[in-house]
């Protein structure tokens, strides 16, 4: 071979090197040799974190011949939010709603989140459809909650095991969490550093048919929004204890409705408030009626509070 024809099969090699580095994704250098053929190689897209969604793991990647293939663990697709630390209005309104198994949708993660600021940002995002069960929704560093609707309808109907909002303190917004787990089944929950309940409705029917046998309360200190946690807990039939040590006379603003039927259709549940405040809300009719369930004992056992 001359040197002049192996300089030309070098050239055509390079034309189709960047040739194929553009049908992938990726981007030539202008006028460009060998010597650059790396640096352009490298930005062809690998996939991961993309508008903050992780999909790689439950849509596939793209293989070495541009063939989008299934991904490689087939018993586990996760749904990885990376970095996303707020949401505007309505991005991930309906996004995943309706979807069928195909996706399969195991697990769905916002490990950097830490407030929902904005109106309908979740609403029922990933709501019914599915026939397979989420096992994690992890919310875990997820703050406040101020928007309105922010989270309404996001996880109904899928059947959710573990719901970490471990972290949530405060939740302003009204309907913020209006339907968010309704039919979930949820079975594990902590809300433990909840201490502020102000949007109107926030929990209204947000954890209807959950599979928890009990909840405490243990920080949530202030319930002023009117009807927030009416209907929250309905026909959830494991429910047995429900308690709320942190609660004041001074808890509850103008309003007497907060617990509006909040478990309809229970059956045998007690509710554990401060013994203080007996004389506070023993009165309002929603006590009275027992929350809308049937055999609910409500106590005033816990001590009190100031």
């Amino acid at each position: 071979m001359t040197i002049a024809s192996a300089l030309e099969n070098l050239n055509t090699d390079i034309i189709n090197a960047r040739t194929a580095i553009t049908t992938k994704g990726g981007t030539v250098t202008a006028n460009g040799g060998s010597s650059q053929l790396a640096t352009d190689i490298a930005t062809i897209p690998t996939g991961g974190t993309k508008y903050g969604a992780d999909v790689n793991l439950f849509l596939g990647n793209v293989n070495a011949n541009g063939v989008l293939k299934y991904p490689s663990n087939s018993t586990s697709y996760d749904l990885v939010f990376t970095g996303v630390r707020d949401i505007d209005s309505s991005v991930l309104q309906s996004k995943f709603e309706g979807a069928d198994n195909t996706l399969n949708i195991k697990n769905i993660f916002f490990p950097d989140l830490t407030t929902l600021s904005n109106r309908y940002s979740l609403k029922s995002a990933f709501g019914s459809g599915l026939i397979e069960y989420t096992l994690t929704f992890d919310m875990s560093n997820l703050v406040t909650v101020s928007g309105e609707h922010a989270c309404e309808g996001m996880c109904a109907g899928r059947l959710i095991r573990v719901l970490k909002l471990d972290n949530l303190t405060t939740v302003s917004g009204s309907y913020a969490f209006y339907r968010a787990f309704d039919s979930s089944e949820v079975s594990s929950l902590n809300l433990s550093n909840l201490t502020t309940v102000s949007g109107s409705s926030a929990f209204n029917r947000a954890f209807v048919y959950c599979s928890l046998n009990s909840l405490t309360f243990t920080n949530l200190s202030s319930i002023t929004g009117s009807y927030a946690f009416s209907n929250c807990f309905a026909f959830s039939y494991a429910l047995t204890s429900l308690s709320f040590p942190a609660l004041t006379s001074t808890s509850f603003g103008s309003y007497t409705n907060q617990f509006n039927n909040m478990l309809d259709s229970v059956e045998d549940c007690t509710v554990h408030f401060p013994s203080n405040l007996q004389s506070v809300i023993g009165s309002w009719s929603d006590v009275i009626s027992g929350f809308g369930g049937t055999n609910t004992t409500v106590l005033f056992d816990l001590p009190a509070t100031t």
